[in-house]
């Protein structure tokens, strides 16, 4: 059975926008190096005071 994704609630009431990006990469194996890459580029970065969350999946 294919893995399904797991989004984070996005109808709270604190969220003003919901911004989604598709990110296509070459081949299956390579979507987990993609998004740990996301994640640890902005770990390092000041979050703006407007952001709650960061998800990829």
């Amino acid at each position: 059975m294919p893995r399904t994704a797991h989004f984070p609630e996005v109808r709270r009431g604190d969220a003003a926008t919901v911004l989604v990006s598709p990110w296509l990469v070459p081949a299956a194996a390579l979507q987990r190096a993609a998004a740990d890459s996301v994640l640890a580029e902005r770990e390092h970065q000041k979050r703006p005071d407007a952001m709650l969350a960061l998800t990829t999946s």
